[in-house]
């Protein structure tokens, strides 16, 4: 397991296709989730194996859990002005990161009054902060909230 440091979103993909082997489509919203990533001084795989995959029995399963709860919760509510959560891509790594760690998510991505629209990824955060909790209960094994 490497300690080097992801260079770009590419690098970001090519390193984590071994990791996320169900993941067909991890380069749509790599940008995002390597954003994320960076702003939570996680930086290598082997930091994102330890910091969040290893905190999941089978974390590809619960990314792609919680995104199935929020697009079947969301329904009609889902902002027209952000593309859906994508099960097959690095939306599932964004799952983990709100589900593993919200409070710190929630002091990089404000939103609220005066803030105009939120991120992509602070609406993303959002709602699986929003369904997280019923899923934990159905998921043995799901991520530590720090």
């Amino acid at each position: 397991m490497t300690t080097t440091e992801f260079s770009d979103q590419y690098d970001f993909v090519n390193r984590l296709r071994g990791k996320l082997p169900g993941l067909s489509e991890l380069y749509r919203h790599s940008e995002q989730a390597l954003e994320v990533l960076d702003n939570l001084n996680i930086k290598s795989p082997q930091s994102l194996q330890e910091q969040i995959l290893n905190s999941y029995d089978d974390a590809e399963a619960r990314g792609k859990e919680l995104i199935d709860k929020v697009l079947r919760g969301s329904g009609e509510e889902w902002s027209a002005a952000y593309s859906a959560l994508n099960p097959e891509s690095s939306d599932v790594l964004l799952a983990l990161i709100a589900d593993k760690y919200p409070d710190q998510i929630a002091e990089l991505y404000p939103t609220g009054r005066a803030r105009g629209r939120p991120t992509r990824i602070a609406y993303v955060v959002g709602w699986i902060n929003a369904v997280k909790d019923t899923s934990r209960e159905e998921s043995p094994g799901g991520g530590d909230n720090l």
